[in-house]
């Protein structure tokens, strides 16, 4: 028993010594896990800002592609059709027409489906930086909370008598919740 006296003895000593700073250390974790919280969430939208213009710029490039590819199909049906001796009036006219349209509804699926998901993700990027703000609310209350609970908790008098303004429980939470 007399070797474990000295080593009580300093450990009781620099628990003393500590606890002034105790609640400073906690408090500087909880703002460090804040900002910490907030970088994740405009981290993770950022992301999500990248994939969405790189859907919008993948759009644009598939759509220039298919203009080039419609000039050539069209091209090429001229061309057929100027070697085989028709005249570029009525049916072939409608032809190039049909094809046209075969492009631009292909477009327009392409267009719909490109800019949903650049919607999707742009909305998914403001939900990630309020989830980050969110967290870092929590952080705040997490960190009013414990400074409630270390016994910094408002009180008042009345007939002599000194008790919390809160209703609070045994482990010192608020009843009826926050």
């Amino acid at each position: 028993m007399s070797f474990i006296q000295p080593i009580v003895t300093a450990a009781s000593t620099a628990s003393a010594a500590i606890a002034p700073y105790a609640s400073l250390i906690a408090t500087a974790g909880t703002l460090y896990s804040m900002q910490q919280n907030i970088a994740l969430g405009n981290q993770q939208a950022a992301l999500s800002a990248f994939q969405a213009d790189q859907s919008e710029r993948a759009y644009l490039e598939r759509k220039e592609q298919r203009k080039k590819q419609l000039r050539r199909i069209v091209g090429q049906q001229r061309a057929l059709y100027s070697a085989s001796g028709v005249a570029l009036e009525g049916t072939p006219t409608d032809v190039f027409a049909d094809t046209a349209r075969e492009f631009a509804y292909e477009d327009f699926a392409d267009r719909f489906d490109a800019y949903s998901d650049v919607v999707s993700k742009r909305y998914e990027a403001s939900v990630y930086r309020q989830s980050g703000r969110q967290a870092a609310f929590g952080n705040l209350l997490d960190l009013s909370l414990a400074g409630m609970r270390r016994g910094t908790i408002p009180t008042q008098t009345t007939g002599g008598t000194t008790q919390s303004i809160f209703d609070l429980d045994q482990a010192g939470r608020i009843r009826g919740g926050i």
